[in-house]
C-alpha cells in the first residue's frame, strides 16, 4: 500500500535515493540520500537509518571545511604514533568514549583533537604511566605547514 504525502496530500511516498546538495559555509557537496520521497512535490521523510547513512559523510565534509581532521585522519595519526585510543584521548584532553566517536565519524572533533594531528603544539606533561616529551603530533598531516619535530613517546 502506498503512503500518501503528508506535505502536498496529492502525491504518494516511494522509497528511493536521491542526489542532494548539502551546503556548509559557502561550500557544497553532493550526497546520495536515501528516504521516502513524494513523486509529486519532491518532499521527503527520513528515518533514523536514512539520516545515519549520510551523517558520517556530512560530518567529514564539515570537518574539512573547518580545517579539522576527519575520522580517518585521526585514526591514521594515532596508529602512526602507536598510541592506544585511551592514550590519544588523554593527550588531547578528551574522554576515550568521545575520542572513539571522533574516530568512528559520529562527531566532529574539537580543535584540540585536530591539533593532535596537525601538530605544531608541543606537549610536556606526564600522565599515568606514559611520559610524553616535547614533540609535535604532526605525523605527516601538517597540510603544507613547516616540517615538525619527530615524535617520541616512551613508556615508563
Amino acid at each position: 500500500m502506498k503512503k500518501a504525502c503528508s506535505f502536498c496530500e496529492k502525491g504518494f511516498l516511494e522509497r528511493k535515493t536521491i542526489k542532494e546538495t548539502y551546503t556548509y559555509k559557502g561550500y557544497s557537496i553532493e550526497i546520495v540520500q536515501p528516504g521516502e520521497f513524494c513523486h509529486f512535490c519532491g518532499e521527503g521523510i527520513l528515518n533514523g537509518a536514512d539520516i545515519k547513512a549520510t551523517e558520517k559523510q556530512i560530518l567529514a565534509f564539515q570537518a574539512k571545511i573547518d580545517g579539522l581532521l576527519t575520522s580517518s585522519e585521526i585514526i591514521k595519526v594515532r596508529q602512526k604514533l602507536k598510541l592506544s585510543l585511551k592514550q590519544a584521548a588523554e593527550i588531547c584532553g578528551d574522554e576515550p568514549n568521545r575520542f572513539s566517536r571522533y574516530e568512528c565519524g559520529e562527531a566532529i572533533p574539537r580543535r584540540s583533537t585536530s591539533n593532535f594531528g596537525v601538530g605544531h603544539r608541543f606537549v610536556n606533561q606526564t600522565r599515568a604511566n606514559t611520559q610524553v616529551r616535547p614533540y609535535s603530533f604532526c605525523a605527516g598531516f601538517c597540510r603544507g605547514r613547516p616540517a615538525c619535530l619527530p615524535s617520541q613517546v616512551t613508556k615508563r
